[in-house]
This record gives C-alpha cells, structure tokens and sequence, in this order.
C-alpha cells in the first residue's frame, strides 16, 4: 500500500489531497473497499467507450484499474453551471482501465443513440461520457415550475453515448437522514417548577 498526491485539479473537483495504491507483489491479492455512504460501486470499461472519457459529478469516483487519469472538467456556461444540475467543476475519467464510480439508490445505465435525449431529475446525474450533451430545460410553465415540487429545471443529456444515474446522490441521502430541525424552545416543564400545596 503507497499514498499518491493527487493532482491538484482532481482535488478540485471533490477528491481528497491524497489516494491509497495498492500493488499485489505476491501474486494474486483479495481487497475490499467500500464508499463513505451506502451506496453502489458501478464498473465502467473505459476502453469499450468510443470517448474513452466520461464526466462525472464532483466525488463520484470511487476507484481504478489499469491505465485511468482523473482531471477536473469545467462547465464554462453559467447557464448550465447553474441549471443543468452538475455545477461548474465536474470530473473527467480517461484512460483504457476500469474505473468505478459511487452511486447511490437505484443506479440506471443507458446507452443513448445519436440525437436521443433523456430528461432527468436535476442532480441525479451521476456520470455521462464526453461525447454526451449535457443541457436543461424548464420543467413546465409558472404553475408547474412554482408548485409542481420538481423545481424549476430539469437536466437533458442527448445521446450519442453512455449516462449513469442515480436516484439517491449524497447530498439527497444526507436531507432524508437528517434529524428534524427544532423549533429552538428549551421544553420546560409545565407550570414552572412552582411548589404547589
């Protein structure tokens, strides 16, 4: 087991300062890991994608293989930073290894054709590869947007090429397993504490 520094690009994009290697010197080895919240580990072959790249959301790499480097990926459209659920500062994983990804819930892999759109939750895109679209639109008119509970924008991806998604992402798992805000009071006790007859 060695420590690298990641780049400092990659820690810009939700990655610690440093990563674990481990290296099998004996011959054939068994490892074990698991991610920081209850969540799937999902292979990817980088070397079967005709990009040989995919986009990820800030801290969905998880894990590599073989030949993977790992950069950060900037949106440079304020449009899409802001609406199309992924930020300005994502991650791109390239290489011919296997690189592995956290998702949590239900994970949803689809290969899309030329031309072909999904619309999605904004902020259940979990990674897409490069030769994928990434966009958003607005989930319906006034009424819809203000009372519909999906917000205002939901995020498109337009084929050709792979998308993940994933139904619960971390930040939603942290809202559902938060515990209740209060209201502030202190709970006192009933009449005040007052010595009755």
């Amino acid at each position: 087991m060695t420590t690298n520094m990641n780049t400092c690009s990659f820690i810009c994009s939700g990655e610690p300062c440093c990563k674990t290697q481990f290296d099998s010197t004996g011959g054939d080895g068994y490892l074990a890991l698991t991610p920081r919240y209850p969540a799937k580990v999902v292979p990817v072959q980088l070397s079967d994608l005709p990009a040989k790249s995919v986009i990820a959301g800030a801290g969905a790499f998880f894990a590599s293989v073989g030949d993977v480097k790992g950069e950060v990926n900037f949106d440079c459209c304020s449009c899409n930073a802001c609406c199309a659920g992924m930020g300005s500062v994502r991650q791109e994983i390239s290489g011919s290894g296997t690189a592995f990804f956290a998702g949590g819930g239900t994970v949803l892999q689809k290969n899309l054709a030329q031309g072909e759109m999904i619309v999605v939750n904004s902020g259940d895109v979990l990674a897409f590869e490069k030769s994928v679209t990434l966009g958003f639109q607005r989930t319906g008119g006034c009424c819809t947007m203000c009372c519909g509970g999906e917000g205002l924008f939901n995020t498109t991806l337009t084929g050709p090429g792979l998308v993940m998604l994933h139904s619960m992402p971390f930040q939603k798992y942290r809202a559902a397993v938060a515990p209740p805000q209060g209201d502030g009071g202190g709970g006192g006790g009933g009449d005040g504490g007052g010595g009755g007859n």
